[in-house]
């Protein structure tokens, strides 16, 4: 399977139009027709944007081009960037639930 391939398939999939593609990754929608037609290989950049808007890890996207071999991908982690972002959310609401809870402890102690 070739990356185009793995595009089409993806919009397929989602029942997109290579126009919607474009709108959601903000990639020129001439750049993504001539990904989807194997012509052109994307930039670093235009690879995460794609799998952001696809919801796959970018490593699924390097397998389908070429540039790393399936047994070499990190499927161990599977994980999106859909789901990293939420990860770091998460992370995010810990960390501030625990400064609020030690500067509410630091007022009791002053007060």
């Amino acid at each position: 399977m070739t990356l185009g391939d793995k595009i089409k398939d993806l919009l397929a999939e989602r029942g997109w139009s290579h126009y919607k593609l474009a709108e959601k990754t903000g990639i020129p929608r001439p750049t993504i027709t001539a990904i989807a037609n194997d012509k052109r290989k994307p930039t670093a950049e235009y690879f995460v944007k794609l799998a952001r808007a696809f919801n796959v890890p970018v490593e699924e996207l390097h397998v389908a081009a070429g540039y790393i071999s399936e047994a070499r991908a990190s499927y161990d982690h599977k994980e999106t960037p859909g789901q990293v972002l939420d990860d770091i959310k998460l992370k995010v609401r810990q960390l501030e639930k625990m400064l609020q809870e030690k500067e509410e402890e630091e007022k009791k102690k002053e007060g």
